[in-house]
């Protein structure tokens, strides 16, 4: 494979990692967005490690820094830790996109990542962004208001509540040590400031829709996330939804999504996987394996192996220009 640091635009910092001579040739290219403020390195290396195996398979990934991360100035001029949530940075995946399209010649474009990545590519896909596929993997939020976390964060805090209300190696624990008691108190404190009274509301007022919905009562959906992904596998688009294990979204996506998600699963153009034993950035080993091969293999299945297009010199590369 081969690497080389371009600038998108003159002020989005990335690197392309091709196939090098030899390699088969995929005609798609991954954009890989960076995960909350860190770069494009990916948690743990992630983005390095994917990009670098998925070229020797044929597909050109470009690891981008989204404005005000990484080597990408914000020239909107956000501050704070919300920067990275803006929704100028879908204003950017556009360009992005635009960019990797007419640099590779490859019509195919697959855009998303892990956390604030996918959940501007889900929203980007929203608002019409031309891609063929979504990677959204263990996105923090499906939706956002005003830069305060809507509906999903009131489930999130709930979601919290609930495994810690269920953890009994936690009483335990609280029931020997004030400090921790002290610390547990204080959580509880803070989810319920964050919304979980509401969160748990409406799970409850889900999960009773969609009991009603599975004894054939006619209960309609009120989930804008499934008509969201609805609209946007109809366009032809192709969604890869993968969790690890535990986190809210999760939760937020089967309760409220409900029924009508589940459909569009078992349908073409969205698929849902969940990965054990993970955490939010897949950092044990055996988790972030299987998320490898998860996406390897959803990748694989999508676009195959294909001649070099006529008038293409593989040892040649235009992306810097």
């Amino acid at each position: 494979m081969v690497e080389e640091p371009v600038w998108i635009d003159d002020r989005l910092f990335a690197i392309v990692t091709r196939p090098g001579a030899g390699a088969p040739i995929r005609r798609a290219s991954i954009v890989l967005c960076n995960t909350g403020l860190s770069n494009r390195v990916g948690p743990g290396r992630l983005h390095v490690g994917v990009a670098r195996y998925w070229a020797g398979l044929g597909f050109t990934v470009v690891r981008v820094d989204l404005g005000g991360c990484g080597d990408s100035p914000d020239v909107d001029g956000h501050d704070g830790s919300e920067r990275h949530l803006a929704a100028v940075r879908r204003d950017e995946l556009r360009e992005i996109s635009e960019w990797v399209r007419a640099r590779t010649g490859f019509d195919h474009v697959v855009a998303g990542g892990l956390c604030s990545a996918a959940y501007h590519a889900f929203q980007a896909a929203i608002e019409g962004l031309e891609v063929d596929d979504l990677l959204v993997v263990n996105p923090g939020t499906f939706y956002l208001e005003e830069g305060a976390r809507s509906k999903d964060f009131a489930l999130a805090s709930a979601h919290f509540l609930t495994l810690g209300v269920a953890n009994g190696r936690k009483w335990r624990l609280a029931l020997h040590d004030r400090e921790v008691r002290r610390r547990g108190f204080e959580s509880v404190r803070t989810l319920f400031r964050n919304g979980a009274a509401s969160g748990l509301r409406v799970l409850a007022v889900e999960s009773v829709r969609n009991t009603a919905r599975r004894a054939g009562l006619p209960v309609k959906s009120s989930s804008v996330l499934a008509r969201d992904l609805e609209a946007i596998t109809a366009r032809g688009v192709n969604v890869l939804i993968v969790f690890a294990a535990d986190e809210s979204m999760a939760r937020y996506l089967r309760t409220v999504g409900g029924p009508a998600c589940a459909a569009l699963a078992w349908g073409d153009g969205l698929d849902i996987v969940d990965i054990d034993g993970g955490d939010h950035t897949f950092s044990p080993p055996g988790a972030r394996q299987r998320l490898v091969e998860v996406t390897t293999h959803y990748l694989e299945r999508r676009y195959p192996p294909a001649a070099a297009p006529p008038g293409v010199d593989r040892q040649r590369s235009d992306l810097q220009h």
